[in-house]
């Protein structure tokens, strides 16, 4: 109820300032347990140390009931809710439990799922037509609760060496680099998987997963080592954020078929960036 009380003061916001200047949302997706209230306290803490401007919001999935949801709501507002007012708790669904699988391997399906949940709910994204609302140009921030911020996410690297930049893409490279996160100009982190994510569709019929007519289809090697071969932290705009969450939730259970492992959720995030060509640029200086 109070999480539908701010969304309605959201829109009736909007709807009586129609002119939405974009803002930062830092996100993280978490189950409804102690062990999670721990990482989010400590999370929201380091936010309020380090002054993160706009908004940081805990997707929280899988509470049993209303009443774990008022408890937790309770904690939140008594702990982190005032270390600053733009701290905010989202509640989904649990999208993670499936009966004939491991949730151990399925629980990270939450946040594909509560990601587009909340950006459905908070911003009014439907996944129908064209793809848009007044927050499109929103820059979202999307972060694992165990990353602990050492300075604030700020949508400009302009200050940066390039050192902060894979060295694939700052060496040679022709396409030059960005400073800022835009419509279709995704920034995120390199992992150690490298097209890890691309082999393990192919340990199953990729076409059915993706489409016969999918980019997918014909990544280039150094894009599905480089390009594609993203992790947390995300950094999108919001409607950008948005197509690849409905891609991303899509791919994931279907990969988990052909590839049992934890992995699938992440593998989930690099399919769908390649299937929408969101080319990322990929940094190895934010962890």
């Amino acid at each position: 109820q109070q999480q539908q009380q701010q969304q309605q003061q959201q829109q009736q916001n909007h709807n009586q300032n129609p002119k939405h200047e974009p803002q930062m949302h830092v996100v993280f997706s978490t189950s409804c347990s102690l062990e999670h209230d721990w990482q989010s306290y400590l999370f929201f803490f380091h936010a309020m140390l380090h002054q993160q401007p706009g908004n940081v919001t805990r997707i929280v999935s899988g509470c049993k009931d209303h009443t774990e949801e008022e408890l937790l709501s309770k904690r939140h507002e008594e702990q982190s809710a005032i270390m600053n007012d733009r701290f905010h708790l989202h509640f989904t669904p649990e999208f993670g439990k499936m009966t004939d699988k491991s949730f151990e391997d399925t629980k990270y399906w939450n946040k594909p799922f509560g990601v587009k949940h909340w950006l459905e709910h908070k911003f009014g994204y439907k996944n129908e037509g064209d793809v848009s609302t007044p927050f499109d140009d929103d820059i979202i921030v999307l972060v694992d609760p165990d990353m602990l911020m050492q300075r604030p996410f700020l949508n400009d690297f302009s200050g940066f060496p390039n050192t902060l930049w894979h060295k694939t893409i700052r060496d040679g490279s022709k396409t030059p680099l960005y400073n800022k996160v835009s419509h279709g100009h995704p920034i995120a982190q390199t992992y150690s998987f490298t097209d890890s994510w691309l082999r393990a569709l192919n340990k199953g019929n990729i076409t059915e997963i993706v489409g016969p007519d999918s980019p997918v289809l014909t990544v280039s090697n150094h894009d599905a080592q480089v390009t594609f071969s993203a992790g947390p932290p995300y950094i999108l705009t919001a409607r950008d954020m948005y197509r690849l969450s409905v891609e991303w939730a899509k791919f994931t259970p279907l990969i988990q078929e052909n590839f049992s492992d934890m992995m699938a959720e992440m593998y989930g995030y690099c399919t769908a960036a390649a299937h929408l060509n969101l080319r990322h640029q990929i940094a190895q200086g934010f962890m």
